[in-house]
């Protein structure tokens, strides 16, 4: 696996990568409150990345699903979207958003993230009903990130987000922004990039 050694990003493409991080952690806002109002509807937590994926579709074609147990989670959700108002405006608005951010990429690798942490947030309330003392509280789902305090947050591309040429990697970030880094010597085309922004400065490795 060829991977990047850490490069700190201090210059004018540091404002791009502020500005992409803020619009992902918005989306992953409003994926959170999603998700949390569907869990008061539906019971439990809509967090599988198939379904997730789907619901966010430009255009939804259920023709090629293959899986009957996915058609019919995926036509549940859609049914409660659809006779809320606010719920189904809240969709529209991440479809939008999904569209002017105009990475697919990013926006998986958010909902991957998202995912993931209510797989660790499962676990450790399982873990809190059979050992309760082992634990200071409740555990809680994942919550909100304010956007003028954003401390730390990463996103992972694939090689679809970016490309190599003549040892300059270039990386989309969203719609027609992108941002070139030199690449060591060693290294030709990356298998894998991640960006990180951290306490208002950025690196990619």
């Amino acid at each position: 696996m060829k991977v990047i050694n850490r490069i700190y990003i201090h210059d004018d493409r540091l404002k791009n990568i502020t500005s992409f991080t803020k619009q992902l952690t918005h989306f992953r806002n409003m994926l959170l409150i999603l998700i949390h109002r569907l869990k008061d509807t539906l019971g439990y937590y809509p967090t599988s990345e198939g379904l997730l994926y789907s619901l966010l579709a430009n255009k939804l074609n259920l023709k090629r699903t293959k899986d009957k147990s996915k058609i019919e989670k995926l036509n549940k959700l859609l049914e409660v979207i659809n006779s809320n108002n606010s719920l189904s405006e809240l969709l529209n608005s991440l479809k939008k958003l999904k569209r002017e951010l105009s990475n697919n990429y990013a926006i998986q690798s958010i909902i991957r993230q998202v995912c993931k942490s209510f797989k660790s947030y499962r676990k450790a309330y399982e873990e809190y009903l059979k050992n309760p003392n082992k634990f200071n509280g409740t555990p809680k789902p994942p919550k909100l990130r304010k956007l003028k305090n954003i401390d730390k947050f990463t996103v992972e591309l694939n090689k679809l987000s970016f490309k190599a040429i003549n040892g300059i990697l270039q990386i989309k970030l969203y719609k027609n922004k992108k941002i070139k880094l030199k690449l060591p010597t060693y290294i030709k085309e990356p298998s894998s990039v991640r960006i990180t922004y951290y306490l208002g400065f950025a690196y990619i490795d």
